[in-house]
């Protein structure tokens, strides 16, 4: 018996994924099922690339979570003039870093407790 079932999905071959259907590959040949494509939309204007994607049982429903990757231009450097590096964990939630030696720590201990 599983505890959490999962299934890993490659795109094209296990899933495709377009508008209006989830498409999947089952042992019975393929099933085609509509989803929740709210705040979606953008992810289909042709420059996002689909990737291997997990199905995931969770909270007695099914999530799909998919990769991805888009291209982007090079960053010109000489164009920035402030860079913030942020470290997240548990202690502290976030901790920030900045150009002008700023350091900034956002407590964690009571959503941890």
């Amino acid at each position: 018996q599983f505890k959490r079932p999962e299934y890993d999905l490659v795109w094209h071959r296990d899933y495709s994924l377009n508008v209006d259907k989830f498409s999947v590959n089952i042992l019975d040949g393929r099933v085609k099922l509509r989803y929740r494509k709210r705040g979606m939309q953008h992810f289909f204007d042709g420059t996002w690339k689909w990737g291997t994607a997990k199905l995931v049982y969770k909270h007695k429903k099914w999530f799909l979570h998919i990769s991805m990757t888009k291209e982007f231009p090079e960053l010109d450097l000489t164009k920035v003039n402030h860079i913030v590096g942020i470290d997240l964990g548990i202690n502290f939630l976030a901790t920030t870093y900045d150009t002008q030696n700023q350091t900034t720590f956002y407590p964690g201990r009571t959503v941890k407790h």
